[in-house]
């Protein structure tokens, strides 16, 4: 187990070789980054054809094999299916940070793909689409951050049943063991959408959203104290 400064507690960590770093299971944070040597090497086939040993790492962190020398030239491998498979997962994840209007943009991106990561490389996203499954981690980065999103607001983008949305956010939680973790273990905040909602109704008076607003967050303080 590492220390978490997220989490502000000790927690397992997952890592992953081909990306060279491992993360928190607990909140997707990246803990360590691995190092990479530029050194080249060399070995010879039982055909006596030169190979580079070692992989290229992308500017992505995803690493696969170089490839093979022939003739003085260096021949590399297309991208392999598992990094295709993260870029798919990161447009998707950012197709809906924009559409949604997620902010701050970049962080939010990169928390749920490292999210997906984790979830593609224990097998996920088999048999789920590839939406659903971004839509589920950007949906935990948001619960985690406190943002004034529903799950409703990204199977309404999605187009499918906001209860078959939820069953994979369940499933992904106990997954990546955060069903116990104090942002997901429970009910969603009221009061984070009040402003969210309050400034939909329209209010032409900033006095009139100020009241209502208010009036909201004395009746769930009072629905909190009474345990409704």
């Amino acid at each position: 187990m590492v220390y978490c400064a997220y989490c502000e507690r000790d927690v397992d960590m997952e890592g992953d070789e081909t990306g060279g770093y491992t993360c928190c299971v607990q909140c997707g944070r990246v803990l360590e980054e691995g190092a990479f040597s530029n050194d080249v090497t060399f070995v010879k086939d039982a055909g006596g054809e030169s190979a580079v040993m070692g992989q290229f790492v992308g500017d992505g962190g995803v690493a696969r094999g170089v490839g093979r020398l022939h003739m003085g030239r260096l021949y590399a491998h297309a991208a392999d299916s598992h990094e295709r498979a993260q870029a798919k997962g990161r447009t998707e994840i950012a197709a809906l940070v924009d559409q949604l209007g997620v902010r701050p943009r970049e962080d939010s991106v990169e928390a749920s793909h490292r999210l997906y990561r984790l979830a593609l490389q224990r097998g996920f996203t088999r048999g789920r689409r590839t939406a659903s499954v971004a839509a589920v981690c950007l949906y935990v980065i948001c619960r985690q951050e406190s943002k004034p999103f529903l799950l409703i607001d990204f199977s309404d983008r999605l187009g499918v049943n906001v209860f078959a949305l939820g069953a994979i956010f369940l499933q992904l939680l106990r997954l990546l063991r955060l069903d116990e973790h104090p942002a997901l273990s429970g009910p969603a905040d009221p009061s984070l959408y009040i402003h969210r909602f309050a400034t939909a109704l329209g209010f032409g008076d900033a006095s009139a959203h100020r009241a209502v607003s208010n009036t909201a967050r004395r009746l769930v303080a009072s629905m909190n104290r009474d345990w409704i």
